[in-house]
């Protein structure tokens, strides 16, 4: 087993979150440091310390009824929780990654069809130049969030266009919301129970 430590300079010295400067490495060492010391707790029968923090009513509601249906305890569930989300994470932050190279060729098609859109009605060229700066932000911005590996979607607020638009529904949802709609689909079981409780 590994003993060495992790590093706690990367974590928030008053919430105890990890810094936004991690990356891919940072995420990988915790993973690896999660798991080993789900292995420890486990074989060892180390102390348990007991944590503080809320969660909302439909996650209770499924812990307990994950734990009934499966014949585990709710703390094995929670203590799996952060390597499953870690997974999760860097699989949404993958599909992203995969998936720049997409966007560049629908970029250069929405470039050329809002040129030829122009061609037909130059008294519009000045909105269809400003959806094309709204286009060239929108795809430089996610570039520049899959290169800084932000798990949880995109900074807007390096480009003027962007930031001005209201998005209709409050809070934007992280990427991986993708992959958990995925994998409720692919799990009728989970996604019956997920309904159930959430309704």
């Amino acid at each position: 087993m590994n003993d060495k430590k992790l590093d706690i300079s990367k974590y928030d010295v008053f919430t105890g979150e990890p810094n936004s400067s991690w990356n891919q490495d940072d995420i990988n060492e915790l993973v690896v440091k999660l798991a080993e010391k789900r292995v420890d707790s486990s074989t060892s029968g180390s102390s348990k310390k007991k944590m503080s923090y809320s969660i909302s009513p439909l996650s209770q509601v499924l812990i307990k009824k994950t734990a009934e249906e499966t014949g585990t305890t709710q703390g094995s569930i929670v203590e799996t929780a952060p390597l499953l989300f870690a997974k999760m994470a860097m699989d949404s932050l993958e599909r992203r990654s995969k998936a720049l190279k997409t966007l560049k060729t629908l970029h250069s098609q929405i470039s050329r069809s809002l040129h030829t859109f122009a061609s037909l009605a130059p008294h519009l060229d000045p909105f269809t130049e400003q959806l094309e700066t709204l286009m060239d932000e929108l795809l430089t911005m996610e570039e520049e969030a899959v290169t800084d590996k932000n798990y949880q979607g995109v900074d807007t607020s390096g480009y003027p266009s962007l930031n001005k638009l209201k998005t209709g529904h409050g809070e934007r949802e992280p990427p991986y919301n993708k992959e958990i709609t995925e994998f409720l689909q692919e799990n009728k079981l989970l996604a019956s129970l997920f309904k159930q409780n959430k309704g």
